[in-house]
């Protein structure tokens, strides 16, 4: 929301990768069991302590710890979960993300780090196009 309020300040224009209800369709299609796990990790707060256990390796720019810490846990433990929230959206936002990039002037992409990090991640499949990523620290 930072970033979204600091752009429309600026006059940049924004947009999302996906609307609301295509969020929600990523969760509906889960299966009833993925999907109580899902829930219950949120209601239980082990949600929270998993974001909060991937600040660290973000901001030290470590992917490979970041990838371990979420992605490559999620993959093993939720492999259902993994593939609907992260990899099949991954892809689907790479399609547009290599789309905008074709225009001229360099281009500003917010995603959540868990699909940046890990196997089948945002930058692979964008690097696998022959595009190059800059990373943004943070201050």
């Amino acid at each position: 929301q930072v970033l979204t309020r600091q752009a429309r300040a600026a006059g940049k224009p924004v947009r999302g990768l996906e609307t609301a209800e295509q969020s929600l369709a990523a969760l509906a299609g889960l299966s009833d069991a993925a999907a109580l796990r899902l829930l219950t990790e949120l209601i239980d707060g082990r949600a929270a302590e998993t974001a909060s256990a991937m600040v660290t390796p973000w901001l030290a720019g470590d992917l490979a710890a970041l990838g371990e810490g979420m992605t490559a846990k999620m993959q093993r433990e939720e492999p259902e979960v993994f593939r609907a929230l992260i990899v099949e959206r991954s892809a689907r936002w790479a399609e547009q993300v290599a789309a905008l990039l074709e225009g001229d002037g360099a281009k500003l992409v917010v995603v959540g780090a868990g699909h940046l990090a890990g196997p089948e991640n945002m930058i692979d499949m964008l690097a696998s196009r022959g595009i190059r990523f800059d990373r943004v620290p943070s201050p």
